[in-house]
């Protein structure tokens, strides 16, 4: 039971990790849309799949 409750901690952990790389990478010098480096708007491709990647890694640590 003490695992369970562990590993859901760290996947809650984890996700609040995604959300706040995903709140704080747009400040960062990454380009969001290479093909027009004017534009600004919009968070960066690469921190939306990073967090993505951490929340499915968080989900399948929490069902595990």
């Amino acid at each position: 039971m003490m695992r369970s409750e562990k590993q859901l901690g760290v996947a809650v952990i984890s996700v609040l990790t995604a959300c706040a790389m995903l709140f704080f990478f747009p400040a960062d010098s990454a380009m969001e849309n290479p093909g027009d480096p004017n534009d600004t708007q919009g968070v960066p491709a690469v921190s939306i799949y990073l967090v993505l990647l951490i929340m499915l890694t968080a989900a399948s640590m929490a069902l595990t």
